[in-house]
């Protein structure tokens, strides 16, 4: 942890100097701390002087607060965030942790403002509305938003303010701390993507299933709302599962700020609120039927265990929780007195007068940049932006590149938040929207030489060209506002329809196409220029013939998916999309001549893309190398084969891909056609291995597979909003269809003698399934012939009504794997419960180990056969 300069001050004030970072340095201008030293700041009736050009000011938390929380009073400094600024990022463990160091009077750092520029446009902070009447701002903030965001969440007050459709709320957990948390105390934030929130021992961990679904009983119980969604849960009617005894943060600040100096009157104030919170509702409506109500017998007792240690902490006077509150009460009429309290030092930088310095910084200034104007000093904000933004959670990347596009084009924000549909971070669509205007300029450069796929450019390269500064696109600037302004909406409204139409069963699930855009730009770039291309002629991408779609959409996800450079692979078509050809050429460019140019080693030869074996090609080779069909030898047809005892059968797997038919000279052709390669058969092996170990866990093959489900479960499901960016703010859990359970002992450990090919197939997708959260059973080693049979509320919930709809939800098929699931496990004579719990590391099992393998072979090519036929990828062969 890096130094801070701590300034204590009369009256128990805490403030701090400088930008605190894990790791890091204190940043600040030179001399800042002696400067403050000598400064002495009063107050007259909770207004601060002025903060004077580069000095510093001290704000409490609730005028910090104030600049998106309307119902706060705001001090005489009122920052506004330059259209510049990303939006918020940190995760739920940063925001917590910096409540707890508020608590403790840790200094957390110092924020950075300006005088407001004219140049500059400003963007709503992420607790801000536009409905919010907030004061006019006096400032602009260069450094701070998230931190400023993260306290705000502390005064954000769901229930008293009646805030309709919040994201997240702070939540503290009186009691102590778990060992492995270096925190004194535990601060909570819910989700809107996790009502129930994250876990208390580690924040940056969803729930368990079993978790999640009792808590869903819970809430369901004490608000009555039977039948409705998770996603539409209000925040203010659930709280934080995984805890002790939690309070909302906002009704304690509520309750000191209203009994300012008296802590038994902010005790009762805040008891009296919290026992209008649905936790404490009387009778609460239980479903009795779910699960024998053992999920209900859970919910119940975690409720009761909740509520007693939150009274407890009210009224037993003789508890730990009450003193811990007491503590609490008592720190907080400190942190927020009027007269002193929590301060976090705030240093003013009038840029101005450091227009002249900051600017000549750069190679390259125009004489008209060097005078203090708007102008002049909009650079140097965004200079000092790009400066103090290297520490901290680090901006850098596309999301600088956007600051600085935000920077020099006001405006760019708010089209691309107006935009109908963003595949993608507001960042990442404005870096797609950067190299499409590049792309288009190269259709009208010299064919002489094979045009490269645009680059995402770095700082200093974009900051020539939004100056146009750079003589090959010396008009980039006008180009990308009119682009923005008169195609964008139209072309990634275009491009999203072709991956996601509803109306076709072919087509992606919208988390599929977000993830196209997240993971792999190049892919996603190279399918909107050809999708400009072909509005240029007035034709929408979703007007091509269904065999080219189909094919069009197996070609981008092979790349997506398979390709071990996903940039070299479009690179090596990418110069044929920017020539010359009539309609139809256009339409059918993504064919199979493309697609083997792409597969093509580079000149070092070096894999690019993977050719990919056919469905019957697969089969065969996991037929003949593991489920031992047509007779053949040391599979696990026989207990004594040795598959059953060698821990590198996966090697001999990988050989006997590339041995089946004609595939290893097939593969040869598409990875080097010309004359004078070198010895192909080490190529040949390694894309063998990275075939089997990409489609191993391959979650966008297992959720295509599932669409037409996933499709009816979360028809509302938007997976582009900020909240649900992130892979674990899904709506289902992907679940063992065999129970990783009997791969342990009762202690929980790895059992011993369970063979190595059980292992290894047991954690491929052929034994995945994507499920409901809540309709995940809690068992965790239930057997898949009851998991795929019997039906409780919770399915019904998601239209699964008996057992051929679970098993059709859940990509099994009826006739080629369904027996041999039911069989994969030793059962008692009246099917209710396992025979014995070792069996996988017993000989004597060997029929049903021999199953369990051939359920899940059979169904992770059927996996892969699904996407393979569905897109058409044998056309592209």
């Amino acid at each position: 942890m890096a130094a801070v300069v701590l300034i204590v001050q009369p009256k128990n004030t805490i403030m701090a100097v400088g930008r605190t970072n894990v790791g890091g340095a204190v940043a600040h201008p030179q001399g800042a701390d002696a400067h403050i030293a000598q400064q002495s700041y009063t107050r007259d009736n909770n207004k601060m002087k002025s903060c004077e050009s580069n000095t510093a000011a001290f704000l409490t938390l609730a005028e910090i607060a104030a600049w998106q929380i309307p119902q706060e009073k705001p001090g005489v400094i009122v920052a506004a965030l330059p259209a510049l600024q990303r939006s918020g990022v940190w995760k739920v463990r940063q925001i917590e942790e910096l409540w707890d160091s508020i608590l403790r009077r840790f200094p957390i750092g110092a924020f950075i403002i300006s005088p407001p520029n004219g140049a500059l446009n400003q963007q709503n902070f992420k607790l801000q509305s536009d409905q919010d009447d907030l004061p006019e701002p006096t400032h602009l903030l260069l450094d701070g938003q998230q931190r400023a965001t993260g306290i705000a969440l502390g005064f954000y007050d769901l229930w008293g303010y009646d805030i309709k459709e919040a994201k997240s709320v702070l939540w503290l957990d009186l009691a102590e701390a778990p060992k492995n948390r270096e925190v004194e105390f535990v601060f909570r934030v819910v989700t809107q993507a996790h009502p129930w929130g994250y876990k208390r021992s580690e924040p940056d961990d969803t729930l368990s299933a079993n978790q999640v679904r009792t808590a869903l009983q819970a809430f369901r119980a004490v608000n009555q709302f039977e039948g409705l969604r998770p996603e539409r849960f209000a925040l203010q009617k659930t709280w934080p599962w995984d805890a002790e005894a939690s309070v909302p943060m906002a009704m304690l600040i509520d309750a000191v700020k209203r009994n300012p100096g008296d802590s038994a009157a902010a005790r009762a104030a805040a008891w009296k609120r919290i026992k209008t919170l649905p936790m404490y509702a009387d009778n609460p409506a239980f479903q009795t039927e779910v699960d024998g109500g053992q999920v209900v017998r859970n919910s119940q007792k975690e409720i009761e265990k909740q509520c007693q240690n939150v009274r407890k902490a009210f009224e037993l006077t003789d508890s730990t929780l009450y003193h811990r509150l007491d503590f609490v009460l008592q720190r907080l009429q400190e942190l927020l007195a009027h007269n002193g309290g929590y301060q976090v030092p705030v240093l003013s930088l009038d840029l101005g007068n450091a227009a002249y310095s900051l600017c000549n910084v750069e190679e390259e200034t125009t004489s008209d940049a060097l005078t203090p104007d708007d102008a002049a000093k909009k650079d140097a904000i965004e200079l000092l932006f790009v400066r103090v933004n290297s520490a901290g959670t680090p901006l850098a990347g596309e999301e600088l590149t956007y600051s600085l596009l935000k920077a020099a084009w006001p405006d760019a924000a708010k089209f691309i938040d107006g935009l109908d549909h963003k595949p993608a971070q507001a960042s990442r669509i404005a870096m797609l929207c950067v190299r499409l205007v590049l792309a288009r300029r190269q259709l009208h450069t010299s064919q002489d030489k094979k045009l490269s796929m645009p680059p995402v450019q770095g700082v200093n390269e974009f900051r020539r060209l939004v100056r146009d500064q750079n003589p090959q696109h010396p008009t980039f600037s006008d180009d990308l506002k009119s682009f923005i302004k008169d195609s964008a909406n139209a072309l990634l409204t275009a491009t999203w329809q072709f991956l996601v139409d509803s109306k076709k069963s072919y087509t992606l699930l919208p988390v599929i196409a977000v993830e196209l855009a997240q993971k792999s730009p190049d892919v996603y770039l190279l399918l909107l220029c050809w999708a400009d291309r072909l509005m240029e002629k007035n034709i929408t991408p979703a007007q091509i013939n269904e065999t080219a779609y189909r094919r069009t959409l197996g070609f981008l996800t092979a790349l997506a998916w398979f390709a071990p450079d996903k940039s070299k692979a479009c690179s090596a078509i990418w110069s044929e999309l920017q020539e010359k050809m009539d309609n139809e050429n256009l339409i059918q460019y993504f064919n199979n001549t493309r697609f083997q140019n792409a597969c093509r080693l580079d000149k070092h030869f070096n894999l690019c893309m993977i050719p990919l074996p056919s469905v019957k090609e697969l089969n065969l080779a996991c037929s003949r190398g593991v489920t031992g069909q047509r007779g053949c030898r040391n599979t696990i047809s026989s207990v004594d084969s040795s598959i059953w005892k060698e821990w590198n059968w996966y090697t001999s797997f990988t050989d006997l891909l590339v041995r089946e038919g004609d595939i290893k000279a097939k593969w040869a052709k598409q990875l080097a056609p010309e004359d004078g390669a070198p010895d192909l058969a080490e190529s040949t092996l390694q894309v063998a291995r990275r075939f089997l170990d990409t489609l191993y866990d391959s979650h966008s093959i297992l959720l295509y597979a599932q669409r037409d489900w996933l499709r009816k479960w979360y028809p509302d499901f938007d997976p582009s909003q900020p909240e649900y960016m992130e892979d674990k703010n899904r709506p289902w859990d992907y679940d063992h269809i065999h129970p990783q359970n009997l791969l342990r002992s009762d202690a929980g450990n790895s059992r011993r003698n369970i063979p190595q090919v059980i292992w290894d197939w047991h954690g491929s997708i052929g034994n995945l399934r994507a499920w409901p959260l809540e309709a995940n059973r809690a068992d965790s080693d239930i057997s898949p012939t009851l998991k795929l049979k019997s039906v409780n509320a919770d399915d019904k919930r998601y239209s699964v009504n008996n057992g051929h709809e679970k098993r059709n939800a859940s990509f099994v098929q009826e006739n080629a794997e369904w027996e041999h699931w039911q069989n994969s496990v030793p059962m008692s004579d009246d099917g209710k419960y396992i025979e014995d719990k070792r069996y996988l590391a017993l000989a004597k099992y060997h029929d049903n180990r021999k199953d369990l393998i051939k359920a899940i072979v059979a169904r992770f090519v059927s996996l892969y056969r699904v996407w393979y036929d569905e897109l058409r990828i044998g056309d592209l062969q």
